[in-house]
């Protein structure tokens, strides 16, 4: 605080410099000294001028004593001037940016566009499957029948294993393929990877605490060395795979005669055809429809069987469930002519 040599003190406005070389500059270790550069920036003295530590609450040099800056010093109350009403969370305004302004009606107008599309879409399904009742006549039915010969033959095959229902059955062992297995290192080769991480490029950075110390921190890098080793892939051997090769005969039952019948009305019959000998086999299929008729309307349904069929008269009304989709629910047949 005082010049080494006229011992002038130290003055107002005066400011320390960094050392050129901060990593040759002393390290403070002395507790006295320690205690000088963890206290605050210097002090001017009012009286005298002179520079202070801010250690002390007087001028060394004159004995003044320390003036409070401004903004330490305690608030005096003028009853001319009116007070300031507390801040209350109420008054608090957000007001958005034009930014934030169209960002909330792109996001208002695509939600809307969302929702509007899956009202509609329930609207949709809503308009198709609900059903409802309408009187309606039997405006015509329809049949077909068919009856298909069978004849029996023996046939022979081979493959892997043998179906259900096959006899004569042979079998033997036999290599089917190959397969991976017993896996060894192959293919080497050398990569280069990071290794021995150290500290480099380091520097050090020192801030001024106005009061002849400053504060230095040193940081540094971290770099690596580059290291290779030896990394293998991983291969397989080819091994045999075995399964049961296996020859049979089996039955297939080919169509060899097929006759259709269809008709308008509840005369339902199948064409004759008839099996000579357990070798042969007949089989027959139906297959039923009923049209219901409304004005300009015209909806169709499918009787399960030939019992069903036959409840459903050309002319007869009918109360019938139906929906857009073109679904039909026959509910009951009733006493009087739909006009």
């Amino acid at each position: 605080m005082n010049c080494q040599n006229c011992g002038a003190r130290r003055e107002a406005g005066v400011e320390d410099e960094m050392p050129g070389d901060v990593e040759a500059a002393p390290r403070v270790t002395d507790p006295e000294m320690l205690k000088q550069a963890q206290a605050g920036e210097h002090w001017e003295c009012e009286f005298c001028g002179g520079q202070e530590r801010d250690l002390f609450g007087e001028c060394k040099n004159c004995g003044g004593d320390r003036e409070e800056p401004e903004h330490n010093k305690p608030y005096k109350f003028d009853s001319s001037t009116p007070p300031v009403e507390p801040y209350r969370e109420s008054d608090l305004r957000v007001i958005p940016t034009k930014r934030a302004e169209n960002v909330l009606k792109k996001t208002s107008l695509i939600g809307v566009s969302i929702a509007g599309v899956l009202v509609a879409l329930t609207w949709l399904l809503f308009w198709l499957l609900l059903p409802r009742e309408v009187n309606a006549t039997v405006n015509r039915v329809h049949w077909e029948t068919s009856t298909v010969l069978r004849q029996r033959v023996t046939r022979s095959g081979e493959g892997w294993g043998y179906p259900g229902g096959a006899f004569d059955t042979s079998c033997h062992r036999r290599q089917r393929g190959t397969e991976r297995c017993r896996p060894y290192k192959c293919n080497p080769r050398e990569e280069t990877y990071n290794c021995r991480p150290h500290k480099c490029n380091c520097s050090t950075t020192c801030t001024t605490q106005k009061n002849g110390y400053s504060k230095c921190r040193k940081s540094c890098s971290t770099c690596y060395d580059r290291c290779s080793r030896t990394v293998y892939e991983t291969c397989y051997h080819q091994c045999p795979v075995y399964g049961n090769w296996c020859t049979y005969k089996y039955y297939e039952w080919p169509v060899i005669q097929r006759k259709r019948a269809q008709g308008e009305d509840h005369k339902v019959f199948w064409p004759k055809l008839e099996s000579s000998g357990p070798l042969q086999r007949v089989e027959h299929t139906q297959a039923y429809a009923v049209f219901f008729r409304k004005k300009a309307n015209t909806w169709g349904h499918k009787p399960r069987s030939l019992a069903e069929f036959k409840t459903f008269t050309p002319g007869d009304p009918w109360l019938i469930k139906v929906n857009r989709a073109g679904q039909v629910w026959p509910l009951k047949r009733l006493t009087a002519e739909v006009p």
